[in-house]
C-alpha cells in the first residue's frame, strides 16, 4: 500500500511527462500574451462571448495548450472585451458631428416609434403613395448608406459582426453619447 504524500515537484514532473506523450505545452504567461492577440482577433469576428469562446478553445486544441484556470479566462475575457470596445468607442468618435447626429436621430424616439423603425417597416402596398413614402425614405438614407459604406471598413469587423451590432439597434432608447 502507498504511504506518504506526493511532493508538488513529483505532481509537475508527471504533468511534464504527459504533456510532453501527447505533444502539449502547459499554461504560461508567455502564452498568455499570444492567446489574448488571438482572443482581440476573434472578437472582432465572434461578438458574442459564448461564440469567441468556443473558438478559443478549438483554438488552444489546434495549437496543443493546455486550457487555463477559469479565472484567468474570466480575466483575459474581461480586459480584451474593453480593449475592443474602447476600440470602437474611439473610431465612434471620429464620426463627424453632423453624421452622428443624423445616426442618432434615427433611433431616437419620437411618439414610441423610432425612425429606424419607421424606415424598416415594410411597403403596405403598390398604390402611388406608398411607393413614393418608400422612394423618399430611400433618398432621406443616401448620404447615411454612403457614409456607413465607407466608414465601415475601417472599423475591421466581420459581416457577421457588423450584422449583430445591426440586430441591436432597435433595442437601442436613446442616443449613446
Amino acid at each position: 500500500m502507498f504511504q506518504g504524500s506526493i511532493t508538488r515537484q513529483r505532481i509537475s514532473q508527471q504533468k511534464q511527462i504527459i504533456l510532453s506523450l501527447f505533444n502539449y505545452q502547459d499554461w504560461s504567461v508567455k502564452q498568455a500574451i499570444l492567446i489574448e492577440e488571438h482572443l482581440r482577433e476573434l472578437l472582432r469576428y465572434y461578438p458574442k462571448g459564448h461564440d469567441t469562446f468556443r473558438q478559443l478553445l478549438v483554438y488552444l486544441d489546434n495549437q496543443k495548450i493546455v486550457i487555463p484556470t477559469y479565472r484567468c479566462l474570466q480575466d483575459m475575457f474581461t480586459r480584451e472585451f474593453a480593449k475592443e470596445s474602447d476600440r470602437l468607442n474611439q473610431l465612434i468618435m471620429l464620426i463627424p458631428e453632423i453624421k452622428q447626429k443624423q445616426l442618432s436621430g434615427l433611433i431616437n424616439r419620437d411618439e414610441g416609434i423610432s425612425r429606424l423603425n419607421t424606415l424598416r417597416a415594410d411597403q403596405k402596398n403598390f398604390t402611388y403613395t406608398a411607393i413614393n413614402a418608400e422612394v423618399e425614405k430611400a433618398l432621406a438614407m443616401v448620404e447615411l448608406y454612403k457614409f456607413a459604406k465607407d466608414f465601415l471598413p475601417t472599423l475591421l469587423l466581420s459581416k457577421n459582426t457588423i450584422r449583430y451590432y445591426a440586430d441591436l439597434c432597435p433595442f437601442q432608447t436613446k442616443a449613446v453619447k
